[in-house]
């Protein structure tokens, strides 16, 4: 993979001054069918960290220059599923229980007045299911189309959001966007700031957000209203990867080199010394928290980690012999992983216990978001979003052919994600 685009300090300053700050706009909100091919053909896969959207629930992918060219999607479908390479049937996702026996195929009783007026094929009010609200797009075989928040990007790669903004790194590009929410059309997204070095997982709370460096090693932060130059939140990291926040402090894992170890480390947001939690083998990257302890994936080793924040204790090993893991997300009982190798998504109790699948028969995946009920993922191969039981069972397809999705954000109402080789920025219902 070709090294990412520099931004010498005179070019950035240059920049900064030709540069209104919010007035730099990508208005280029759309559907997904308005989505022009960037002609990018570079296929290498990124390198798994974390993010945390609103905590530290959503992983990110950070581009690197060792992972090999990914395979082609066709390499990677299961041979004995084909589910997982065939669009959706209409309606394919809603749940056979809330369809009215009494009504045909694609149609229910929403309104419950006996009619079947409701065409879950393409009523985007009633989208697949009753009540599923596409929330101004269109309602196509059963499924929402998707929002087109921005295009025109260079490797768009971490994701975040909370309630009144949504923010993406562009790796190539070495910038930092923002798009405020509600969506809109068209979406607002404007330039938040620049990046010295490879920017990828990004965190948001209320004031600030924060970004990783992994070619540089720094943790960036810029006022999300304000914008405009970063100021450096730490310095002198090994490759870091994945982010997560709580209110204090900001939470990173950096992968190390074949001669050092992965680290994962706590940065005061107020600024000081960067505290070191634990240290693993060279390969860390996805990562999350939970009030108590740090959660990790090495993908390198195949092991799930878990440390207290506190430095109470030493890390304990969640699972071992993993394929691939990559990205992490936690709820209240559980830790989940994706895998770049294995097409599965996993789980395991976050007080230790036996490493289970939740579902099988996909592409491998990539980013990974929880909320309670679901574990929403990204298949990069096969252009999908996802969505799982937490407890278990098949799949939902929630987009098919989404270009190549990498990092997942969410909030009540939609599902944000990037597409790395598209250079791409889309949303969806959920």
């Amino acid at each position: 993979m070709l090294r990412p685009r520099r931004f010498p300090a005179l070019i950035a300053l240059a920049t900064l001054t030709a540069i209104a700050w919010g007035g730099c706009k990508l208005d280029n909100f759309g559907t997904a069918a308005d989505v022009p091919d960037s002609g990018v053909v570079d296929s290498s896969q990124p390198e798994e960290t974390s993010v945390g959207q609103d905590g530290s629930d959503v992983s990110v992918i950070e581009a690197r220059d060792d992972e090999p060219a990914a395979p082609d999607a066709a390499d990677d479908v299961p041979q004995d599923d084909a589910q997982a390479d065939a669009e959706p049937e209409v309606g394919a996702d809603a749940d056979a229980d809330t369809v009215d026996a009494k009504c045909p195929a694609n149609k229910d009783d929403c309104d419950g007045n006996g009619t079947c007026e409701a065409s879950l094929k393409d009523d985007p009010a009633n989208c697949g299911a009753c009540g599923h609200d596409c929330l101004g797009s269109e309602c196509l075989q059963g499924m929402c189309k998707p929002l087109l928040v921005a295009d025109g990007l260079q490797s768009p790669n971490g994701i975040a959001v909370n309630a009144k903004w949504l923010v993406w790194t562009n790796y190539y590009g070495g910038t930092v966007y923002k798009a405020p929410l509600p969506l809109s059309t068209p979406s607002g997204a404007t330039l938040l700031s620049i990046s010295t070095g490879g920017p990828g997982a990004i965190v948001i709370d209320d004031v600030n957000t924060y970004w990783a460096e992994s070619d540089v090693g720094t943790v960036m932060q810029v006022l999300t209203e304000v914008g405009g130059l970063p100021t450096y939140l730490a310095v002198g990291l090994d490759r870091p990867a994945g982010l997560a926040q709580d209110a204090t402090s900001v939470y990173v894992s950096t992968r190390g080199t074949v001669t050092s170890l992965s680290e994962i480390k706590r940065i005061p947001k107020s600024g000081g010394t960067a505290i070191a939690i634990a240290s693993d083998a060279a390969g860390a990257s996805g990562l999350a928290i939970d009030a108590a302890s740090v959660y990790w994936a090495n993908s390198t080793t195949g092991v799930i980690w878990k440390a207290p924040l506190d430095l109470s204790g030493t890390p304990t090993q969640l699972a071992a012999g993993q394929a691939s893991p990559l990205g992490v997300a936690v709820d209240n009982v559980s830790v989940y992983w994706t895998s770049s190798s294995a097409a599965v998504v996993m789980k395991v109790p976050k007080a230790g216990g036996t490493a289970t699948k939740l579902s099988t028969g996909m592409n491998p995946t990539a980013g990974i978001v929880v909320d309670g009920a679901f574990a929403w993922f990204a298949e990069t191969t096969s252009g999908s979003i996802r969505r799982v039981s937490t407890q278990g069972g098949p799949y939902q397809t929630i987009v098919y052919g989404a270009l190549s999705p990498l990092n997942l954000a969410i909030d009540s109402k939609l599902v944000y994600w990037t597409n790395w080789n598209q250079g791409s920025v889309m949303a969806v219902a959920r």
